[in-house]
């Protein structure tokens, strides 16, 4: 590996393992209820809104100067960082589904994503397109890491179920990645894919409702 492509590839990792500082609202999610979460990730959104301002707007006052020039990225030196846009996602997805579903989308949208960079980054050989940044080898790793955790959340479901559940959440994570948005990817991952799971879950019980009146 290329020292310039070590030093991108430290700073991706530094970005994403900040970005996973957002699974403190699964946890939180997963030992308490929906209400406390809420109020808890409404906080940490409003820490972040007004950290963001002040490294924007007075960058001479901002205490974590250093850290900020690590994960955040050129075009967010004047604008709000991702963790402001996954944190909404995130309050978004916890307030839009039930509890499981809310906490596998806003996990494996984070580790999903961090995933497909940090991969890109250190194997990526492929690219997509000419003009995209994105990598064979990135998506894949999206793709697999999606995939492993949705069948570590749904396993209990019946039959093939689980499968269906993981395809479908690996496909969301790289399609989101992949496409070219006109809205900040991190703000949008954790809520489509809770829709998606939402969407599979209702289709096994009108398939388990059809098929009982079919054979019995």
């Amino acid at each position: 590996m290329k020292e310039k492509t070590k030093i991108k590839f430290r700073r991706e990792v530094s970005r994403k393992l900040f970005h996973l500082t957002i699974l403190v609202v699964v946890i939180l999610y997963y030992f308490s209820n929906k209400p406390t979460t809420l109020l808890w990730c409404s906080i940490f959104l409003l820490g972040f809104v007004v950290s963001d301002i002040i490294r924007v707007k007075a960058y001479y006052l901002f205490p974590l100067r250093k850290m900020a020039d690590t994960v955040t990225r050129p075009f967010e030196k004047r604008t709000l960082g991702a963790a402001v846009y996954f944190t909404i996602g995130a309050l978004t997805t916890v307030f839009l589904f039930e509890k499981i579903i809310a906490i596998a989308a806003v996990t494996i949208a984070a580790a999903g994503d961090g995933m497909a960079a940090v991969t890109g980054i250190a194997l990526g050989r492929h690219k997509i397109s000419k003009d995209s940044q994105k990598t064979v080898e990135g998506a894949i790793g999206a793709f697999l890491t999606s995939l492993g955790l949705s069948i570590f959340f749904f396993f209990e479901t019946p039959l093939f179920w689980p499968i269906i559940i993981s395809i479908v959440a690996a496909s969301v994570v790289v399609s989101v990645d992949l496409v070219e948005l006109p809205i900040d990817d991190n703000l949008i991952l954790s809520i489509i894919l809770g829709f998606a799971i939402t969407y599979v879950h209702l289709a096994r019980f009108y398939m388990s409702d059809i098929l009982s009146i079919i054979f019995f």
